[in-house]
Order: C-alpha cells, then structure tokens, then sequence
C-alpha cells in the first residue's frame, strides 16, 4: 500500500504540496493539528520549493522506510 501511495503522488499531475506529503504521512506520524494547519496555508509545493521537491522524491525512492519521524522534522522545518 506504501508504494502505491507514494506511487500515486510521483504520477499525480497535480503539483504536490507539503499538506500532501504530510497527510500521507499521517498513516504512520501523527502531525500537530496546528503543524497541518500552517502547512496547508504555506502553499509550499513540489514546484515552488526545492528542498521539498528533494524530500518528496526521496520518500518516493523509500529513503525514509526506515525512519518516517526524520522525514516528519524536516518537513515541519519548512514551516519554520
């Protein structure tokens, strides 16, 4: 299910955003209810932010399987 998830936003013609990738992984971290807030309104997408596009695209390689919470902090260190 993982890949497909994963799958699903690398193949997705809409632009992913943070509040994507965060949604996703909420199946496995739970994020701050304020944390989701503020990502949904930063706008941050895989088309807009760099350092994000890379987060992304390592998660779908599965460069996080291994350790999901070190993903989680640098996504919210977008926020900051």
């Amino acid at each position: 299910m993982k890949k497909l998830v994963r799958e699903s936003l690398n193949e997705s013609e809409e632009n992913t955003t943070l509040y994507d990738l965060m949604i996703e992984l909420q199946t496995w971290i739970k994020f701050n209810p304020e944390i989701l807030k503020q990502a949904k309104l930063s706008k941050i997408n895989k088309e807009n932010n760099s350092e994000f596009a890379n987060l992304l695209n390592d998660w779908i390689d599965g460069r996080y399987d291994e350790d999901p919470y070190y993903l989680a902090n640098e996504l919210e260190n977008l926020l900051r």
